[in-house]
């Protein structure tokens, strides 16, 4: 076999395992055969609006959530600490890789279907907001995501909302935040 066709064969191939790497997602936290995403669902859209504002005051409803989101803020909690990186890195890049990639694609060569774009950061607060005081373990990469100018807008937007589930762990960096007229995002850690 000449060496040009076993150059060209080997590139092809180191290609693809590339394309595999980059496209295929880390494994998701699972309870009971669900991913943490698929639990996460299921409580946003089993809940009730007033159960809702109970969450986002991080309270128990008198009486208990309904069964159906009862189930799925069990489950949540169930995965626990295991869920923080995976909340974490829903926060930092919003927007699957995979999406990333199709959409930069899309751009090179046009393709239909319009914009599909999934949004975890929101997913990911409304994890924490379930975790609450459990997920204190992610308060220093939050924090870190909350100061750092690199990261989008929207991400150091969510992160300071994230913090601020965390009870005491995250109060501090926000606090911080707050006190200092350099930080981006201050207004938000009022």
């Amino acid at each position: 076999m000449p060496r040009r066709t076993v150059f060209l064969i080997t590139a092809a191939v180191t290609f693809l395992m590339a394309i595999v790497v980059l496209v295929t997602p880390r494994q998701e936290p699972r309870y009971q055969g669900r991913t943490l995403s698929e639990w996460l669902v299921l409580a946003r859209t089993n809940l009730t609006t007033v159960e809702q504002h109970y969450v986002d005051i991080g309270e128990e409803p008198f009486g208990g959530y309904s069964p159906a989101a009862q189930q799925a803020i069990d489950a949540v909690r169930q995965i626990g600490p295991r869920a923080v990186r995976e909340l974490v890195g829903w926060i930092e890049r919003p927007a699957p890789l995979f999406d990333e990639e199709l959409r930069a694609f899309g751009k090179l060569v046009p393709i239909g279907g319009g914009k599909r774009t999934r949004n975890r950061a929101n997913l990911a607060v409304f994890g924490f907001q379930l975790l609450r005081f459990r997920a204190s373990a992610a308060a220093p990469e939050l924090t870190r995501m909350m100061k750092d100018r690199k990261v989008s807008q929207q991400s150091r937007e969510s992160a300071m909302s994230a913090l601020a589930c965390l009870g005491p762990a995250g109060l501090q960096p926000l606090l911080v935040a707050f006190s200092d007229p350099s930080q981006p995002g201050r207004r938000l850690a009022a």
